[in-house]
């Protein structure tokens, strides 16, 4: 149960990594930018008290919901934002999910003999679903026509991001290092 719909993922991050509820902010607060002014205890800084590196990917911009500023102050050493990719593959004018695991493999695999905690957070799939365009269409029926545009891109972009978390998950299971995948879903 996420503390949003449509909007403010930032609340949802906060949730996720602090185990604190964003509910207990005013109504359409955004912590990250509101109210988070200080270090707070987080499971990126639990895993580093552990040893962990920890390092946060987002594929958009950097100071969007000023996630430049507020993660070291949630713990984490390192952020690579859609700045950092060059060229990358585009589903419309979001990166790529196939691209972010892809950058999420390079971190895992990086050889420093530390264990690694990876937030990674796409957003191919984001809406609007209107305009975006797939050569790999999935085809939808049984939705008003006003609506078939908008669920068949849905549909489209779900299949495309479930073949690419299947190359991400094999990729994983492959890698000499137990590692444990977790998944959420805000909007």
């Amino acid at each position: 149960n996420v503390p949003v719909v449509g909007g403010m993922t930032c609340n949802s991050e906060f949730e996720l990594l602090t185990g604190m509820s964003a509910r207990q902010f005013p109504k359409g607060g955004i912590v990250y930018t509101g109210y988070l002014k200080k270090a707070t205890d987080s499971l990126a800084w639990r895993l580093k008290e552990q040893g962990f590196n920890t390092t946060a990917i987002h594929d958009y911009e950097r100071d969007f919901w000023e996630r430049d500023r507020v993660y070291p102050l949630l713990g984490f050493d390192e952020f690579i934002s859609m700045e950092s990719f060059i060229n990358p593959k585009k589903y419309d004018h979001w990166i790529a999910d196939s691209e972010i695991f892809n950058k999420t493999l390079e971190e895992l695999d990086k050889e420093d003999g530390k264990n690694k905690f990876i937030f990674t957070v796409t957003v191919q799939n984001h809406a609007p679903f209107s305009y975006k365009a797939s050569k790999d269409v999935v085809n939808v029926k049984g939705f008003p026509k006003e609506d078939t545009k908008s669920m068949t891109n849905y549909v489209s972009g779900l299949n495309i991001s479930d073949i690419a978390l299947k190359d991400f998950m094999e990729k994983v299971r492959k890698r000499n290092k137990p590692t444990i995948v977790v998944f959420y879903g805000d909007h």
